[in-house]
């Protein structure tokens, strides 16, 4: 430790003679860490914010770059594909599952997924043909082939199946791309130590019940007359390549940019294993390519990608708008993520966040971990709460959540200049019709609730907006049942307040919602009512019509208005979309939740059942219902109190939740029951006559 702090105290002599072995000088360092110093990063999917990183690219390529950015003297040209026309594909097993590294051709292009089975395909990139297109999945091996789909049309996403189960990789190929030039001496030795640990904690380690065979490759690289321009051994073990790693050192570089490409390319022509196995770049680098190579370099970037290999930048210390632009186009194409040292850790140069609209800094050995334990796993992992440093900007597992009705705001809403902002949406929306902007506060979402101009359908009368609808009419709640509306449990025309609104395939309006507000979603073959705020992208959403449609994207939006009408049935059907009449009172909850136990009781059945006193009474007599009263905040006088006491017992400990629990559900019982007696009495006079009946039989067989 104490080398190793000496190390890092002769770095901070780096920015003094960058002059000399690299370029211009940098920012002026922050304050020193002293104990306990680690890296911290940030990263941004752009695969899962592809419109806001459509704004991004078109802004930074439409931004005059200094003629001297790369210190050449000339004016840089970014590469500039059209990524719009892009085919997001899922390949699913026989059991839902992702289809870990398959195949899929498309009118003759091959590319493989990684192991949650996802890839995407870019016309121009590929160079495909026309449509139509032929889409076939294949399994890794290739000796399963699923039946192929025509696409026609600019279509954002398609999901394949292939009837077989799919196997997460038991293999990784891993390859640390670094530039080791002078001006990485201010993180070098860091880089190295954490690097070490998080491939260390791979190593022969089991993930799940997988044991991992991971072999990783060093590529070093420099410059043009330095000792060396790349350098690699190839694959070998985790301890050969970590040895090798521990040896090495910063120095030479010269001017700013570097042989980026070189490396790139070097990373190209290793012995990448095929099949089932995930394969991952890490990029790591400060300098982007001369600006001769900038186009080789992404030319080398996709021979990786076509190998099936996912790449991740991380972009360290003095990064330029040239490699962020690079190093964020290739973790694009290949399904990776962009990442970026930060400068919380107080290590080194001062480092610029990326020009993204939402992010989450934590410790870089945490997210590495997470990164490569998704590729293995096949799903993303998300940080725990304790371990988030910092976080601009709101999300929800990687999708920012952006307001889409301040098309004015500034994009240091998130402390980022020009970073273009955007939406949180993982989709096809065309770039011409979406403003330039980022997130702007959202006001909070109200506790149930949808906005005025949302639709449903009454019988008789067909499709009206929610604010016209009134107590006492029959609404669609799907299937063809159609059921009363006794109670409305928030009811205010005028409040102004923040919804999630959901996109879906084939949907013809969004759904907008409240946070909480429980919506059904087709499960494994069943539909369950859960929190939007817990549906993600392709989650499948229950149509009123029957059948269901897949998520495609998630905002939010401000809306006028705040209703929450309460059927009989406890379902509504919204925008064409079935959705519970209640909320989750426990955050992203569909069960109730005892402390960490997840109890087998719905949240939805729970709230049903809370409600039958309350149809009860509308049954028996309407007119009290009819002349229902609202609190100032538009909360039915008979919901606000049982909300309230709800509330309060949910907030309880986990001894008084467990004992509560118990009168909880014998009283939701109760309710039912007398529920059942009062509004379906032949129901107690059938069970007495059967009961009876019964009690005759068995005393005859006796006599």
């Amino acid at each position: 430790m104490f080398l190793h702090r000496l190390i890092f105290l002769a770095t901070l002599l780096a920015p003094v003679v960058s002059d000399v072995i690299d370029g211009p000088p940098g920012p002026p360092l922050p304050p020193a860490c002293e104990q306990d110093c680690s890296l911290t990063a940030g990263d941004i999917d752009d695969n899962l914010n592809f419109v806001t990183y459509e704004i991004y690219k078109k802004k930074t390529y439409d931004a005059d770059t200094p003629e001297d950015d790369l210190g050449e003297g000339a004016q840089i040209t970014l590469p500039n594909p059209d990524l719009s026309d892009r085919l997001s594909v899922t390949v699913k097993d026989n059991q839902g599952n992702g289809f870990s590294c398959a195949t899929v051709e498309v009118s003759g292009v091959e590319l493989s997924a990684g192991s949650d089975g996802k890839l995407a395909f870019f016309s121009e990139i590929d160079d495909l043909p026309a449509r139509p297109w032929m889409v076939t999945p294949l399994s890794p091996d290739r000796k399963i082939v699923g039946a192929s789909m025509e696409v026609t049309t600019v279509d954002d996403s398609i999901e394949l199946v292939l009837n077989s189960n799919s196997t997460l990789p038991t293999e990784m190929d891993l390859a640390v791309v670094l530039d080791t030039t002078g001006s990485m001496c201010d993180e070098i030795s860091f880089l190295q130590d954490e690097l070490a640990t998080v491939i260390s904690s791979f190593t022969g380690k089991a993930s799940g019940n997988r044991l991992i065979d991971l072999k990783v490759a060093m590529v070093y690289y420099k410059d043009v007359g330095d000792e060396y321009i790349a350098s690699t051994s190839g694959f070998s073990s985790p301890d050969t390549a970590l040895a090798e790693l521990a040896a090495e050192f910063c120095n030479g570089g010269g001017d700013y940019p570097e042989a980026v490409h070189t490396a790139w390319e070097v990373a190209g022509t290793l012995d990448w294993r095929t099949g089932n196995v995930a394969r991952v770049a890490l990029l790591i680098g400060d300098a982007p390519p001369h600006r001769a190579d900038i186009a080789a370099a992404l030319e080398a970037a996709k021979i990786l990608r076509i190998q099936g290999v996912r790449m991740y930048g991380l972009a360290a210390s003095g990064v330029n708008s040239v490699l962020e632009y690079l190093l964020r186009m290739v973790a694009l194409l290949s399904n990776g993520r962009h990442m970026w040292l930060t400068s919380d850790s107080l290590i080194g140069n001062e480092k610029a966040d990326a020009k993204v609209p939402c992010f989450q800094v934590t410790n870089m050995e945490d997210l590495l971990t997470r990164v490569l334990l998704g590729e293995l796993e096949g799903k993303r992992f998300e940080p725990d709460a304790a371990d988030i440093v910092r976080e601009v900007g709101n999300q929800t597992a990687g999708i920012c959540l952006i307001d889409l009705n301040d098309p004015e705001a500034s994009l240091s809403a998130t402390g980022n200049d020009g970073g273009g902002g955007g939406l949180g949406v993982a989709g096809g929306d065309s770039l011409a019709s979406i403003p330039e902007f980022v997130p702007a506060p959202t006001p909070a979402p109200p506790t149930i609730c949808f906005p005025g101009d949302q639709t449903v359908e009454v019988l008789g009368h067909g499709l009206i907006t929610m604010n016209s609808l009134k107590l006492g009419d029959m609404i669609s709640v799907g299937r063809g049942e159609y059921a009363k509306v006794f109670s409305f449990g928030h009811y205010d025309s005028n409040v102004k307040a923040g919804y999630l609104q959901i996109h879906a395939r084939h949907l013809e309006q969004p759904l907008e919602i409240s946070n909480d507000h429980m919506v059904f979603v087709e499960k494994d073959s069943y539909e369950k009512a859960v929190p939007a705020s817990a549906v993600a992208l392709g989650d499948k959403l229950v149509l009123a019509s029957g059948g269901s449609v897949v998520v495609t994207k998630i905002l939010t939006v401000e809306r006028t208005g705040a209703f929450a009408p309460f059927t009989t049935s406890g379902k509504v059907a919204v925008n064409g979309v079935v959705v519970s009449s209640y909320v989750s009172l426990q955050e992203k909850s569909d069960v109730l939740m005892i402390g960490d136990i997840r109890t087998p009781v719905s949240m939805h059945w729970l709230a049903h059942a809370f409600q039958a006193p309350h149809r009860a009474v509308c049954t028996m007599a309407w007119s009290y219902c009819e002349r229902e009263t609202y609190t100032a905040e538009g909360l039915s006088h008979w919901v606000n109190t049982s909300l309230w006491v709800s509330k309060w017992f949910l907030s309880q400990n986990t001894a008084v939740l467990a004992l509560g629990s118990i009168f909880v559900l014998a009283a939701s019982l109760i309710c039912v029951s007398v529920e059942l007696i009062i509004v379906y009495p032949w129901v107690l006079i059938a069970a007495y006559v059967a009961f009876a009946s019964f009690r005759r039989h068995t005393k005859t067989i006796v006599t």
